[in-house]
């Protein structure tokens, strides 16, 4: 352990375990945005292009429901294993391996249940993975450096977007090369943190929040939960139909260029990444210096909003950018604020994957609701030649503003 790595009380933090959260985290989300975002859609395409919409919303429900709930058992059994290994190496190893395993059961599907089970395996195994590491910024990343960790942490998310933006932009890769790299990346980035020696339990000092009292610890609890599934139904309910959303607008004559769908999304998708990582960067920084994360992630829902009523006003090429780079900066902002602010609040350092595993609900959740809203949306008549996506866009909007205001409401942070 270095000298710098100990001092100010930051344990086992410093640049090599920052390094390896940060690569990790990136290629967890490398894993996960392109297969759900654009590997599973095609294939779901390939083999039922006429229910493709309805047999996507399926596959996201129940693999949304299996990642809640093995999220929350992975990270309550890494909460308490002793291992040689330590507490969390055991479980992200057996997440790791077994995620790369479902690949070729995607891929290969012929059917639309085919395809399910690949997501379905895969959801299991990534959060075998995904849970315990969440964890580790509670074991072992001090308050004062939560949000810059979490600047490194948030860059996952669009470089997730990044590399299933340039999948999809280069039509000429076949798909089992895309799978193939998706998963090769993967593998490559969770190396480091998979080789590195965990200590056997948390190394930094608890958070002020752990010391206030319960009744507050518990509403600070459930008033950062509430925010964070709000706003990630907003962002669940957008982007997973995005690829559908462009082709049905230029089917329909609206203001797009000339190229396919999966090349203009592409370039949707690279505007709001490139704004998101210049935000997030920003945004961890800063707010370790000013506190009052949560005042960060109530402006972040405002401007997933102000993105989110843009698409839903005009559907052309020039208001889908101008939505992208409002939506862009909103997740960036969210991105860094909301996991560092997550991690100050937690009521139990002891319990910290479990609960972790709780706050996942606020993610996944809006995968299984946003799917089951589309259901409905889409399945209805009368929507005029756009179907249903305007109005779902419309709700995105609005769900990610309820979320932001609820964060504004969290009082056990400075």
């Amino acid at each position: 352990m270095s000298r710098g790595a100990v001092r100010a009380g930051r344990g086992v933090f410093g640049p090599g375990l920052a390094v390896r959260l940060g690569l990790a985290n990136a290629a967890g989300f490398i894993a996960f945005m392109p297969l759900l975002t654009l590997l599973a859609p095609l294939r779901i395409e390939a083999v039922d292009p006429d229910a493709k919409a309805l047999i996507l919303s399926g596959v996201a429900l129940v693999g949304a429901v299996v990642a809640s709930l093995s999220n929350i058992v992975a990270g309550w059994l890494s909460d308490r294993t002793r291992s040689r290994l330590g507490r969390r190496r055991p479980w992200l190893v057996t997440g790791v391996v077994g995620a790369l395993a479902a690949y070729p059961l995607i891929l290969f599907a012929q059917t639309g249940w085919g395809v399910l089970i690949g997501v379905v395996l895969f959801q299991l195994m990534f959060n075998l993975f995904f849970g315990p590491m969440n964890a580790l910024l509670p074991d072992h990343v001090p308050d004062a450096r939560k949000g810059l960790m979490s600047s490194a942490m948030a860059m996952g998310a669009p470089v997730g977007l990044a590399v299933g933006a340039v999948l999809a932009g280069m039509g000429d890769l076949s798909e089992p090369t895309r799978f193939a790299l998706v998963a090769a990346v993967f593998a490559a980035g969770v190396a480091p943190l998979l080789l590195w020696r965990e200590p056997p339990g948390p190394t930094v000092p608890p958070s002020i929040n752990e010391q206030a009292p319960a009744t507050r610890r518990r509403a600070d609890f459930a008033m950062a939960w509430s925010s964070r599934l709000m706003i990630q139904l907003g962002l669940s309910a957008s982007q997973v139909y995005l690829l559908y959303f462009v082709g049905r607008a230029a089917a329909e004559g609206a203001a797009f260029p000339e190229r396919a769908p999966a090349a203009l999304v592409s370039t949707l998708i690279l505007v709001s990444t490139a704004t998101s990582v210049v935000t997030a960067l920003a945004a961890g920084w800063v707010s370790d210096r000013t506190g009052g994360r949560h005042l960060y992630v109530a402006v972040s829902g405002t401007l997933v909003c102000a993105g989110m009523a843009v698409f839903a006003a005009d559907p052309s090429w020039t208001t889908a950018l101008i939505g992208q780079l409002l939506y862009g900066a909103g997740v960036g902002l969210y991105s860094t604020t909301d996991t560092a602010l997550v991690a100050q609040i937690l009521p139990s350092r002891a319990d910290a994957g479990r609960d972790l595993g709780l706050f996942n609900l606020g993610n996944t959740l809006p995968q299984a609701l946003a799917p089951g809203l589309a259901i409905l949306v889409l399945a209805g008549s009368g929507w005029g030649p756009m179907g249903g996506y305007p109005a779902r866009f419309a709700i995105a909007g609005g769900s990610a503003l309820l979320g932001g205001i609820a964060a504004a409401f969290i009082r056990g942070v400075r």
